[in-house]
């Protein structure tokens, strides 16, 4: 499959979502007032590694454009504070804790988009210990409206928004870990949200996609099952309901979950985060909404999240995982076989728990976000493309510098 083919598979799911979806990511975190930006090396692909103070056991982070003058701006949901923090870029390539906002109780994840169609990019946080979500309407100069909260059950703990029902508002979608099942809340005028129906998924869902798997022109949703070791689908009918859930069989404990043609055959495949036998399990679609056949990528211990974009520039999807017990995040990049099967593996802070790809800069190239719920912080990557370390500016002290990584690479372990 050629490269535009590859982009336009990805593209098609983008536009069902909706366009202020296509940078949103699951979030959590924890923050207080602005505390100054840190930095350590990151060498090769990424010419340096920003370490930001966020607060008390960030777990995720979300991108959008909230009145940052520099780039997009980064919002992560305070675990322990029970508030959201909003990370501006300013200037270019840096980031700083601009404000905090209070939200409900134990916010554990979040996502962005435009949910009341005002131009501005809101917040959605699932609040653990509330049994509900927080809007937070933003303003678009690094502040956000009066927050609303919306029923939703009880410990939704994690997040997505798509416009599930083609009425050109966003709805929310949220999983319940121990309800084994997702919530509908259904988006209308004015940011409005009401409750349209819950569904079954296997058991204690971590984390919530939605993406149109079988080519059918409607949202669809899936769920990497913690405690059940399966990828649940549900087939949406474009009308804001599911189907029955379909069962897919993956490795021990899977956790963070992505979407892309891996296999350039012009289907859409799943990737989950497995933390239980440090591999990420990969279902190859076949463009129905069936899995055709599985692999799947060892990592190192506990991977905990997962995401895609195309790193060395090939046109084809290359797969980024979060480790949270190596403190690392490991680019797989792809080469001549189906999947990715050399590795590059780089530092972040303790304990990453979310990990976010997107052009944070505005240069034309991916960069890398995690949450970090053991350092209480966020790490950025930024890409350094073909002018390389030299041209950027100098933001690697050398006092900094931590062991390296082992530098062999990963080998792609078959099932």
């Amino acid at each position: 499959m050629s490269a535009p083919a590859v982009r336009i598979a990805v593209a098609r799911t983008a536009a069902l979502l909706g366009a202020a979806t296509a940078i949103a990511v699951v979030a959590t975190a924890s923050s207080s007032a602005s505390p100054p930006v840190s930095t350590m090396p990151a060498g090769g692909r990424f010419y340096a590694s920003l370490e930001i103070p966020v607060g008390i056991h960030p777990t995720g982070v979300a991108v959008g454009s909230f009145g940052g003058d520099s780039g997009l701006d980064l919002v992560v949901p305070l675990y322990g504070e029970n508030e959201v923090a909003l990370l501006i870029q300013d200037p270019p390539g840096q980031f700083r804790v601009a404000t905090t906002v209070p939200v409900g109780f134990a916010p554990i994840a979040l996502a962005v988009g435009d949910v009341d169609s005002d131009g501005q990019d809101d917040v959605v946080v699932a609040c653990e210990g509330s049994g509900a979500v927080t809007i937070l309407p933003g303003r678009g100069d690094a502040s956000f409206g009066p927050r609303r909260d919306v029923p939703t059950g009880a410990g939704p703990n994690s997040i997505a928004l798509g416009d599930l029902d083609r009425d050109g508002y966003l709805d929310v979608v949220v999983s319940h870990l121990n309800a084994h099942q997702i919530t509908v809340l259904r988006g209308g005028a004015g940011g409005r949200l009401t409750l349209a129906g819950h569904y079954a998924t296997g058991r204690g869902p971590h984390e919530v996609v939605l993406a149109d798997l079988n080519d059918d022109g409607n949202v669809d949703a899936l769920t990497a099952d913690g405690t059940g070791w399966t990828v649940t689908f549900l087939r949406g009918w474009g009308d804001g309901s599911f189907a029955k859930p379909r069962v897919f069989h993956s490795a021990p404990r899977p956790r963070g979950l992505a979407v892309a043609d891996v296999n350039g055959d012009g289907a859409l495949d799943v990737l989950t985060a497995c933390v239980g036998d440090e591999v990420v399990s990969v279902f190859y679609g076949g463009g129905d909404g069936r899995c055709v056949s599985m692999d799947r990528l060892e990592t190192w211990p506990r991977p905990f999240a997962v995401a895609t974009a195309d790193w060395n520039g090939d046109g084809k999807p290359d797969v980024a995982v979060a480790q949270e017990a190596e403190a690392s995040v490991t680019l797989h990049l792809s080469g001549a076989g189906p999947l990715p099967d050399v590795t590059e593996t780089y530092w972040v802070g303790l304990g990453p728990r979310a990990l976010l790809a997107a052009d944070l800069n505005g240069d034309g190239l991916v960069d890398l976000a995690t949450a970090n719920a053991s350092a209480n912080s966020v790490s950025v990557l930024f890409q350094a493309g073909q002018a390389g370390p030299a041209a950027r500016p100098d933001l690697n002290p050398p006092s900094a510098v931590r062991p390296p990584l082992p530098s062999e690479p990963r080998k792609v372990r078959r099932p």
